[in-house]
């Protein structure tokens, strides 16, 4: 969860809001609300990027000869374990990808196929193609709570625009000041 705050808060303020959003898993604060639009084109989108290349893995698997259910459970089982793989280990995904290529050996030949067809380009061509939606995504609900003193805390939490996403806070802003500063805000 990426998130800005919009006023600067102070050592109570600071933490509610980091609590609360460490409880959603890692939570990063941003500099800009441009950050946001931007993590937003990777983390929103790169999981349709991710299952449509373990799509495009379980395909392959079928066109070499594997039968439909055994070309699905090993797409789905080389994605989920080089995904861990990669959230346990300190490396680089570029030193992994060493790490398990041989020598002029199947993998080597597997990569550079990927990098004729220019894999890279091809993701970051996708992720451009974000770029027109960022003005979209300021939609914007807004919830309150309490602090300490009383003091009500604002929280602003941007949701994706017709993706039916369920309740999960994408990306939020802390704002300190009342409704009606808020509600003025041209970063709203």
């Amino acid at each position: 969860t990426g998130f800005v705050f919009l006023n600067s808060p102070n050592q109570l303020e600071y933490r509610l809001v980091t609590n609360i959003l460490s409880s959603l898993g890692e939570s990063f604060e941003l500099n800009s609300e441009e950050d946001i639009d931007r993590i937003t084109a990777i983390s929103g989108s790169g999981p349709a990027c991710l299952f449509e290349f373990t799509c495009a893995l379980e395909c392959a698997a079928k066109e070499i000869g594997l039968p439909e259910k055994l070309a699905y459970k090993f797409a789905l089982q080389t994605i989920t374990g080089a995904s861990k793989l990669l959230a346990n280990s300190d490396l680089h995904p570029e030193e992994l990808r060493d790490q398990v290529t041989s020598p002029n050996g199947t993998t080597l030949a597997a990569l550079e196929s990927l990098e004729n067809n220019n894999l890279r380009k091809i993701v970051q061509d996708a992720v451009e193609a974000f770029r027109p939606f960022f003005p979209l995504l300021r939609i914007q609900g807004v919830a309150g709570l309490r602090d300490g003193s009383g003091r009500l805390q604002y929280f602003i939490a941007r949701r994706f625009h017709g993706s039916g996403h369920c309740g999960i806070l994408t990306c939020c802003h802390c704002l300190t000041a009342g409704m009606r500063e808020a509600a003025s805000c041209s970063g709203c």
